[in-house]
Formats: C-alpha cells, sequence, structure tokens
C-alpha cells in the first residue's frame, strides 16, 4: 500500500499572546515588575490600586503615568480628587478656594467632586467675596453672618476692625454720638465723641450744653455750677 505521512505542526508557531491576561488571583502575570509590556498602560513595579496604576496595570481615573517602572501624578484640573489631592474643582485657578496644585486654599472649604469651594465667614481671614471678617459670625458689630459689611460700618485690616463711620447720623459701634457732622465744638466732635460740657442724644445726635456744670460751652456766657437766678 501507499506510505502513510503523518502531517506536523508547521515551525515557527506559538500560542495566543495571554500575558497580560488576568491568572487565577486576579493579576495580569508580570503586571508589577516594572517592565512596560505590550497590553500594560503602565507598570510601577507594584500591584497597589489608587496609586495610579492599578493591580492590572491599566491608568487610573484621574492619573498620568509614563516612564518604566512608571511614574504615576494626580491630574490637577480634572475635576477627580486623586492621590494628595485636597480638591479639584475643574479648573487650574488659584484664588478660588483651589489652588493649582489641587490644595484648599487658607480661609476657604471645598467639598464635591468636582469641588465645590466657599469662603469659611468668621476665621477672620479675607477672601473671596468677603467685605469683611472680623472672626465671628455676630450681627451688629459692622460685619454681618456672611461677612459683609453692615450699614453705617467702616470695616478694615484681618481680621477686620469694624467702627461707625462718623458724620453719617448713625450711632454705631464706638461712636457717642454723630450729628451728622464731623465739626467740633457743637456739642459732638470731629471723632463722634461728646464734647466737654455738653450732652448729645437722638439719632442723628442733637446736642445742648449743660448749664449749671461749671462748664462755659457753646452759647453761654457763664456757668457758676448753679441754676441760681440774681447770683
Amino acid at each position: 500500500g501507499e506510505p502513510t505521512t503523518t502531517s506536523t505542526p508547521e515551525t515557527g508557531t506559538t500560542a495566543a499572546d495571554t500575558s497580560n491576561e488576568p491568572d487565577s488571583t486576579g493579576m495580569a502575570p508580570g503586571c508589577g515588575d516594572g517592565l512596560l509590556v505590550e497590553g500594560e498602560g503602565c507598570d510601577d513595579g507594584n500591584t497597589d490600586d489608587l496609586d495610579g496604576c492599578s493591580s492590572m496595570c491599566v491608568i487610573e481615573d484621574g492619573w498620568l503615568c509614563n516612564g518604566q517602572p512608571s511614574d504615576c501624578f494626580e491630574v490637577c484640573g480634572d475635576g477627580i480628587i486623586v492621590g494628595d489631592e485636597q480638591c479639584d474643582d475643574d479648573n487650574l485657578d488659584d484664588g478660588d478656594g483651589c489652588t493649582v496644585e489641587c490644595m484648599i486654599e487658607p480661609g476657604w472649604a471645598c467639598e464635591g467632586e468636582p469641588s465645590a469651594c466657599a469662603t469659611v465667614c468668621g476665621d477672620g481671614l479675607l477672601v473671596g467675596d468677603e467685605q469683611c471678617d472680623d472672626a465671628n459670625t455676630d450681627e451688629g458689630d459692622g460685619c454681618d453672618a456672611a461677612c459683609q459689611g453692615e450699614p453705617g460700618f467702616e470695616c478694615t485690616g484681618e481680621p477686620s476692625v469694624c467702627d461707625g463711620i462718623c458724620g453719617d447720623g448713625m450711632v454705631l459701634g464706638a461712636e457717642e454720638c454723630d450729628d451728622f457732622d464731623v465739626m467740633a465744638g457743637d456739642g459732638c466732635s470731629d471723632t463722634c465723641t461728646v464734647e466737654l460740657g455738653w450732652s448729645c442724644d437722638g439719632e442723628p445726635s442733637s446736642c445742648m450744653t449743660g448749664c449749671g456744670d461749671g462748664i462755659t460751652a457753646g452759647t453761654e456766657q457763664c456757668d457758676d455750677l448753679n441754676l441760681d437766678d440774681g447770683d
């Protein structure tokens, strides 16, 4: 009969590459050795998650990885909070609560993802759209609970020091009087204090001399420390 022939595999053939498919442990073989091979997005020399390069050697959301072994760093400004980022408000602007390095700026509080940042009223730091910050959230002291200036007050410094505006007719803060002007000699001085020999009340203040107090003030021609006639 005819000789039988046996087919043999063609030389040079190889099995399908499964080097990056998970094994029974759920890990990708070779992942974590620091060598970047086909199928790996990164390999940082470990199989830890949440460091930018996952246990499957896939670049995690919010990170960029390059090099071999892979060096991974957070992407500030993408709205995703990862790694050492304290905040990420989806931009790279300073002065809005979250810095260009994704750190929370003094005087601000940030939460959410992307981060929403708001000023902290009452901490004594003047930031954002705060008109004042007197280190408290009390009303009626010139700087209100939303850190906006109250009518009749002027606030300066950090923490803010607020006092009444002398000459506006409103008696506020440390003012003893306010007669709607800043002239001295009319009972209410140019710093809104009651002058010697006068008394003031009302708002705006109405001032009058105290006849009988021994002080010649205003239109008084004399003051002998009493209210007796004929002397």
